[in-house]
């Protein structure tokens, strides 16, 4: 049987319960590596610096060809980019660096497949809209996505996939209804997310880092906390579509929450809740004219539900902590 791994929370647990002494505390989280030492600062600000001087370097190639771009013919500036682009890539294929540093390096020679894109419509004036510029652009890192299985990179997939889709909407479609679209990101950006999690329970791929699954709920739940809120405001237009994606994917972001005891899941639906009354509340005052009182309202609503949620949140990390106080 495997040996259960000692963390912050359960020695916590057991010096609420115990006379276990601050120091001894101290010394047990030191030895068992839950407090970051000389070798972990050393590694984060290796990658820190690793990832900012890849997005200098990137950045430096995109304003090196603004700049001299009437002065270099256009074999090499193409060459520039492709011998800069192999470069990196057989670095992070075939060098014996750690994976974290590859995939910096793979990050950034996506970049530079967007900018190699710009570079070769600049030159032959193609006439390719923005949306053939990032759907190539997304379609051509797809398997080095895959491949890396590196955080950054599937952020970057993401992002590419949104903004192919809004330049799709806009330039070849024409003119949509905004309240489509920003349904249909909220849709696509959790497929997404599911897609992540299956893939990773089925060992398809290593788990999804706790940071990109958080910062795609918050994008999805922004998404769709605007859309409600704008059509409260003109409820003629209101859209069962965005109504019943809220009314499906909020209480089962909860519960979701709930199950996997992270109070991250439960602080930001909870505000989508209270901002999406809130517009009721605003809509209210206006339309009726309440004047000081109705904006009394708003602000004890504010107080109240403010103050509600971060005392949920307080119990519930309680509760799932063993902290029994």
């Amino acid at each position: 049987m495997e040996k259960p791994k000692i963390n912050r929370t359960l020695l916590h647990i057991v010096s609420r319960f115990s006379n276990w002494q601050a120091a001894d505390i101290e010394t047990s989280f030191r030895e068992n590596d839950i407090y970051a030492n000389q070798n972990d600062w050393s590694k984060f600000i290796k990658t820190f610096l690793m990832s900012l001087g890849i997005a200098f370097f990137v950045s430096g190639v995109i304003f090196f060809f603004a700049y001299n771009w009437a002065s270099l013919h256009k074999f090499i500036k193409l060459g520039l980019v492709q011998v800069l682009l192999i470069a990196m890539v057989g670095v992070a294929v075939f060098s014996k660096l750690n994976k974290n540093v590859k995939g910096i390096i793979l990050m950034g020679a996506g970049m530079l497949v967007g900018a190699m894109f710009a570079v070769f419509g600049q030159i032959y004036q193609t006439g390719a809209n923005a949306y053939d510029f990032f759907f190539g652009w997304t379609v051509f890192i797809a398997l080095w996505v895959f491949v890396s299985n590196f955080g950054p990179m599937w952020l970057l997939f993401l992002a590419l996939i949104n903004i192919s889709i809004w330049q799709y909407f806009e330039q070849v479609l024409g003119r949509v209804d905004e309240m489509i679209m920003l349904d249909l990101f909220f849709v696509i950006n959790m497929l997404y997310l599911i897609s992540l999690k299956l893939l990773a329970h089925f060992g398809k791929i290593n788990s999804v880092p706790r940071w990109l699954e958080r910062i795609i709920v918050l994008v999805s739940v922004s998404y769709l906390t605007f859309n409600f809120s704008v059509q409260i405001f003109d409820f003629q237009s209101m859209s069962m579509l965005t109504f019943g994606l809220a009314l499906v994917a909020l209480p089962l972001g909860i519960y979701y929450g709930k199950q996997q005891k992270d109070t991250f899941f439960i602080a930001t639906i909870g505000l989508s809740i209270i901002l999406i009354i809130l517009s009721f509340l605003i809509k209210s005052v206006f339309e009726g004219g309440e004047g000081l009182g109705g904006f009394f309202i708003i602000s004890i609503y504010v107080i109240v539900s403010i103050s509600g949620l971060i005392f949920s949140i307080v119990n519930l990390n309680k509760q799932w902590h063993g902290d029994t106080k």
